[in-house]
């Protein structure tokens, strides 16, 4: 189990650090918790906040994952909120999906442990 959390813990700062260097640093948070909010908030459409709004609830419950490990419905809420932040990332861009890949890899091998544990 302990495993697993590490695991989790790396899959929570690969959905925030990942970035790229373009004329400065571009992390995933930067779109998620500033350039979102103060940005697009009045130019958006709503199905962007509604997007946005998604993106934000499935963010949260993966940081709730390592302290949830015991739960009933922590391997259902590890299958299905990663993915949604995965797709609803890419909705916004594609180019999300390339620094989404760290993030992706560590859920594959925490989705492999708890399939391993027998959870």
């Amino acid at each position: 189990m302990k495993n697993i959390k590490i695991f989790l813990f790396l899959m929570i700062l690969a959905s925030v650090f990942s970035g790229v260097k373009l004329k400065e640093w571009a992390f995933l948070f930067q779109f998620e918790f500033i350039d979102f909010p103060t940005g697009m908030i009045g130019k958006a459409d709503s199905w962007d906040i509604l997007k946005w709004i998604i993106l934000l609830i499935s963010h949260a419950i993966i940081f709730s994952l390592p302290f949830r490990t015991s739960s009933k419905s922590f391997k259902n809420n590890l299958i299905f909120f990663p993915a949604v932040f995965i797709v609803v990332f890419s909705l916004f861009s594609l180019g999300f999906l390339l620094l989404l890949i760290p993030f992706i890899l560590f859920w594959l091998i925490s989705l492999y442990l708890t399939k391993k544990a027998g959870q």
